[in-house]
């Protein structure tokens, strides 16, 4: 009995699920396209790996693939914080806004001087 041999193509291996899997690695690029978390200006891309492993009389080959989508990465998430040693031990607090303060500097209740508007020329001073 003779075998019916027909020419492999990427859209006939497995029953087509290579396709399906570039399909979905697509997807998962264009998914992270618009995702705002993302990088938007990052390269993406979809990898297709064919390997072809033949048996020792070259009759056979076992045919593996891979699909990897590699995707843009998650935009970093920034902060900064003021280190200082407090009791033998790193200390570190969160810089907030543009008020800076440094941990143990901040001074003893009402050494701060609050500013009013002068009412001649709108500059504004401290109170003395």
């Amino acid at each position: 009995m003779e075998m019916e041999t027909k020419q492999i193509k990427v859209e006939t291996i497995k029953g087509g699920a290579i396709i399906e899997g570039i399909n979905e690695a697509i997807q998962k690029v264009l998914d992270n396209i618009v995702d705002p978390n993302s990088e938007p200006d990052a390269k993406r891309e979809v990898v297709l790996k064919l390997a072809f492993k033949p048996s020792t009389n070259r009759a056979i080959t076992e045919i593996s693939a891979q699909i990897k989508p590699n995707l843009a990465p998650d935009i970093s998430i920034r902060s900064a914080a003021y280190v200082v040693k407090e009791n033998g031990k790193g200390f570190a607090s969160e810089v907030k806004n543009r008020q800076q303060v440094i941990p143990g500097t901040e001074g003893p209740a009402g050494s701060v001087h609050p500013f009013h508007r002068n009412g001649t020329d709108g500059q504004e001073t401290a109170d003395n």
